[in-house]
């Protein structure tokens, strides 16, 4: 007897598992194309955002370097503005320490004892001075005025350095002070 064999049949159920199994390979292929290109867009959109802000950043920075530079004489102008009025600040701190001593010496003694031949030494920041004396008694009110210890305290140094007679009996002493910034401040506090 004779068996019969069908090739056809078992090649039916061969094919029909194989595409079943295809099938299967396929959509997972079509899932994990589809993810890719899904990642990929992103990465895309991802790429345009990021070189949007970068391109946003660098005209940015463009603008802010031409603001700064169009600025940037002002600010030389404004520094030295600055410089000067620092200069000129300190001209006048000193002038005022020059007005406030002379001041004070004339001030200091009765109005018959001169004060004259003001001379301002920049370099020592010392005013010299001659005080003109009319008389041996006012004299001796003078020198103990200058060596008294209220006048140290509003400069911290005067010196006497010479003493002489004229033929009218008339006395002259010249004196230097030493001006600094508390000085000024010294004497405006008599």
């Amino acid at each position: 007897m004779l068996n019969k064999i069908n090739f056809v049949k078992e090649r039916r159920k061969r094919l029909s598992r194989e595409k079943i199994r295809d099938k299967k390979w396929l959509s997972v292929a079509i899932f994990v194309f589809g993810g890719l290109i899904i990642l990929s867009l992103g990465l895309i959109g991802v790429n345009f955002f990021f070189s949007y802000k970068i391109k946003t950043a660098h005209q940015t920075q463009l603008q802010l370097e031409a603001l700064i530079k169009n600025n940037q004489s002002i600010e030389l102008e404004y520094n030295i503005l600055l410089r000067k009025l620092k200069i000129v600040s300190q001209l006048f701190g000193e002038r005022k320490n020059k007005q406030e001593a002379l001041d004070y010496f004339s001030h200091l003694f009765d109005a018959s004892v001169k004060v004259s031949g003001l001379n301002y030494s920049e370099k020592s920041k010392s005013l010299t001075f001659s005080l003109d004396v009319p008389s041996v008694f006012k004299l001796d009110n003078v020198l103990r005025v200058l060596n008294s210890a209220s006048l140290k305290q509003h400069f911290g140094q005067v010196e006497k350095h010479s003493l002489n007679r004229n033929n009218l009996g008339h006395y002259t002493v010249s004196v230097s002070v030493l001006l600094n910034s508390q000085s000024g401040k010294k004497s405006h506090a008599k």
